[in-house]
């Protein structure tokens, strides 16, 4: 599962997104810290400099019942026990942007939890006071049982009093139950 933001719109944009997702298909047997660094090398030499790319790559053993998860500088995973919490956040950069190594993390996962992925277009809407929606909108949200990721993006609307998001807002759920 992959959930990614590049930087720009338009065509442009798509492209790029459209090559990062063929690359990445093209590499995805090896660790996701890995797949993510060789997706790095070939971003560094082919995307214009001022273009990269966020993304949270989770691969899931349905057997073994765990995710394995590499971030580039995409806002962290909130994994759903009994309480909601964000995954670490190693503080990795986007794909595209400077040589560099990425980290995966292993979570083991039992029936009924559920990994939120998320752009930051989510944790960054504004209300009408300036404040962002952030990773505690997030947690207090996903901290019902019914939650899901309509209703994030209808809570996160409400948040804005229904005005447009300045970015982007994409909800992903995986649940264990049904890995």
């Amino acid at each position: 599962m992959v959930v990614a933001d590049v930087a720009g719109k338009g065509m442009a944009a798509a492209l790029l997104m459209s090559s990062t997702r063929g690359i990445l298909r093209l590499s995805a047997e090896r660790s996701t810290a890995a797949v993510l660094e060789s997706l790095n090398q070939i971003l560094l030499r082919d995307f214009p400099r001022s273009r990269f790319v966020t993304l949270a790559y989770v691969v899931l053993d349905v057997r073994e019942m765990t995710a394995r998860i590499a971030l580039a500088g995409h806002p962290p995973p909130v994994l759903i026990t009994e309480r909601p919490h964000l995954l670490g956040h190693d503080g990795s950069l986007p794909l595209g942007m400077r040589e560099t190594k990425y980290a995966e993390q292993r979570v083991a996962l039992a029936p009924g939890d559920r990994i939120v992925l998320y752009s930051d277009g989510v944790i960054e809407a504004e209300g009408a006071n300036g404040q962002e929606y952030g990773f505690a909108g997030i947690e207090r949200h996903f901290g019902n049982g019914d939650a899901s990721p309509q209703s994030l993006l209808e809570d996160v609307r409400q948040f804005t009093g229904g005005a447009a998001l300045e970015d982007d807002a994409t909800v992903v759920t995986i649940d264990a139950a049904n890995v």
